[in-house]
């Protein structure tokens, strides 16, 4: 009679993983269809792409609102992300750059008042106007915060 309930103890906890296995499966699936879904790029969209990034040929595509962005790495390896409207006109691109490229000023501004911060990310932005930024976010333990400066470098309250 034991040897039966250990075998049926076992069964119940087999059958008991292999529900719990069958429900992480069916939710992995679940998310993996809700970021798989293809976003229908205008035509428009796709030509100013390809005239400005000739050289990529598979960005990843995402819709934000009435704007289309396109994520990728060029050839450096440098991650970008393009955002377009839907009639096909370039908004912005932004880059994720390295420390080192980052304007003297802003590194000086941040040494001089965040110097307990580490630097997480920093991102160089350049709009369809000519006009050119950079966003660094710092981070502390918890605590995150978000710089603008313009392309001097000069830091921008907000």
């Amino acid at each position: 009679m034991e040897i039966y309930s250990l075998k049926f103890i076992f069964n119940f906890k087999q059958d008991k993983m292999k529900k719990r296995s069958l429900i992480i499966t069916m939710l992995l699936f679940a998310v993996t269809l809700m970021f798989a879904q293809e976003v229908n790029v205008p035509k428009a969209v796709k030509a100013t792409f390809t005239q400005m990034f000739p050289e990529i040929t598979t960005p990843v595509w995402k819709q934000n609102k009435e704007n289309y962005q396109a994520q990728f790495k060029d050839e450096d390896d440098t991650i970008q992300e393009a955002t377009f409207s839907a009639d096909g006109k370039w908004i912005k691109t932004a880059s994720i750059i390295y420390e080192d490229e980052l304007p003297e000023i802003a590194t000086e501004y941040i040494l001089d008042n965040y110097e307990e911060f580490e630097v997480d990310k920093i991102r160089k932005v350049t709009t369809n106007k000519g006009n050119t930024s950079y966003t660094v976010m710092l981070t502390v333990g918890e605590d995150k915060i978000k710089l603008s400066f313009n392309e001097d470098g000069e830091y921008i309250e907000k």
